[in-house]
């Protein structure tokens, strides 16, 4: 009699092959799950965060000496920005509670208004910092924050480069400095 034929690779190892199949297999579906998750996330998030809305109240936020006392210098937002934006042309409303930070504490910003021929107009811009009873109102920060020749407010670079009249500055006719697309309907 000879040697008994050699089994296959499956039949010696399925025990903890086939385990190791199944969690891999779901290891992969989770790992394209978070992917698709996180690519959605970051383009919704990229939405809100071009928006007009969400530039002036970090204008008003970084300019307002409460907040700049609150939080230091310099205030940057986070990553998990909740609530929504919808514009449709020159009307449109924002919801939005946009976490930030400097280097002596965090809050929540929140803003809330509704945007009526091609203008934001605010019911809430205020800032809550966890510890403080009550919250910091942005509102008046608003005329802090530099109009571009159009009469839109600007923030950062583009109004720094307005200030000094450079060949950047937009001309009257330019619109909102950041313009979203409607959704399909």
């Amino acid at each position: 009699m000879g040697p008994p034929p050699r089994r296959s690779w499956v039949n010696r190892n399925w025990k903890w092959a086939l385990p190791v199949g199944c969690l891999l297999a779901v290891l992969l579906a989770a790992g394209g799950f978070a992917v698709f998750f996180f690519l959605i996330y970051s383009v919704v998030s990229g939405t809100i965060t071009s928006s007009d809305a969400y530039q002036e109240g970090m204008a008003a936020a970084r300019s307002s000496p409460e907040v700049r006392a609150a939080l230091g210098e310099p205030i940057g937002s986070g990553f998990w920005i909740t609530g929504g934006i919808e514009v449709s042309g020159p009307s449109g409303n924002v919801n939005v509670a946009i976490p930030i930070f400097g280097p002596k504490g965090s809050g929540t910003l929140y803003v809330v208004g509704i945007r009526t021929a091609g203008r934001w107009q605010y019911s809430t811009m205020e800032v809550e910092i966890p510890g403080r009873s009550d919250r910091i109102d942005l509102m008046g920060r608003l005329l802090d924050v530099p109009l571009d020749r159009g009469g839109h407010r600007v923030a950062g670079a583009q109004a720094a480069r307005d200030r000094r009249g450079g060949a950047a500055a937009r001309p009257a006719h330019a619109g909102p400095a950041v313009a979203l697309a409607p959704w399909p309907a």
